[in-house]
């Protein structure tokens, strides 16, 4: 399911102005928004495709400033290097 409802060769810009918020995905935009003070030390955003699970992390990286790591291509070592770090891991 695309979110567009043309298909458009449109560039994926991660903006906060660009994420809408609605009752779907209301929680995990106001989750983000308490980074950081979590209650845990990660935070674990599931749901369909296209539900705008990027998007969020994309705005939650640049708040926190972490480090942008594909799930597919993590090895011991990133685990080991990740520290102190904040991570957003995509498609984990």
């Amino acid at each position: 399911m695309s979110q567009y409802a043309l298909s458009l060769p449109l560039p994926v810009i991660f903006a906060d102005g660009n994420y809408h918020v609605s009752a779907p995905n209301k929680d995990a935009q106001q989750w983000l928004e308490t980074w950081p003070n979590w209650p845990a030390h990660a935070l674990y955003l599931q749901g369909a495709a296209a539900s705008g699970k990027s998007h969020l992390g994309h705005i939650w990286m640049r708040k926190s400033k972490a480090k942008l790591v594909e799930a597919a291509s993590l090895t011991k070592g990133d685990v080991a290097a990740m520290g102190n770090h904040s991570w957003l891991v995509e498609n984990l």
